[in-house]
């Protein structure tokens, strides 16, 4: 197998989202495209990651997947194509042989400049308090709002490469468990005198808390699920 290319310098030296949404658009990508492995841009981002075009999501995921070095950018007679890499398709082909899939996915999941660095720094990968202080005086593209979502993406990324591929979550959302008892049991409140704090992070490692008191009538939650419902459509990209 070849050695993993060091991460592209592109904009910035972290990737936009954690290696387990990586690897659900790679995943994307080879089935809305089978049998192709060069790509120009405007197909991959369109036709491959289903992102509209002119929506900037697409841009940070394609770099995101180069950071992972899960494709990489090829010229040819002057045309930029996009690459599905070897290591992403060694990636796909091992899904059912867990072991092996967990030691290629830890590589890509240091693979980012950043990543890298955490990897070498805290090997056992527990980031202390003091991490982001030292990645803002090293790096100069980390500031105190983006340092956070930096962290969640690595931690993230590496706990995706140690548990593997497949639902990582003890209950999902689309099995027969009642929707509400998987979102407790996921994000456990934190409940204080009538009122329940339901802490949720983002993938960006943006943290949102929804507070509710602990009884609702069933005319005030449908109230409230049309609120959020019309919210969210709102603030949704795509």
């Amino acid at each position: 197998m070849s050695t993993l290319a060091p991460a592209p310098k592109l904009r910035n030296p972290f990737p936009s989202i954690d290696l387990k949404r990586a690897y659900d658009y790679l995943k994307k990508v080879k089935n809305n495209i089978p049998g192709q492995d060069r790509l120009e841009r405007k197909v991959l981002i369109v036709q491959g990651l289903g992102i509209k075009e002119g929506n900037s999501n697409g841009d940070n995921v394609v770099g995101s997947l180069a950071h992972y070095s899960l494709v990489h950018r090829v010229i040819l007679s002057g045309r930029t194509y996009y690459q599905i890499t070897d290591e992403a398709k060694d990636l796909l082909a091992v899904e059912n042989n867990r072991e092996k899939w967990k030691e290629l996915a830890m590589r890509l999941a240091t693979n980012p400049v950043l990543f890298a660095f955490l990897a070498s720094e805290y090997p056992d990968g527990n980031l202390p308090l003091e991490v982001s202080g030292r990645l803002i005086r090293k790096y100069p593209e980390v500031t105190n709002k983006n340092v956070g979502a930096i962290t969640h993406r690595y931690t993230e990324s590496i706990k995706f490469a140690k548990e593997g591929p497949g639902d990582l979550n003890p209950l999902s959302p689309d099995s027969k468990a009642d929707n509400v008892n998987v979102f407790t049991y996921l994000h456990p409140p934190v409940s204080s005198r009538g009122i329940m704090d339901f802490p949720y992070p983002l993938g960006d490692g943006t943290q949102v808390t929804l507070t509710l008191p602990t009884t609702l009538s069933k005319r005030d939650s449908e109230k409230i699920t049309r609120y959020f419902n019309a919210l969210i459509e709102s603030l949704t990209e795509e």
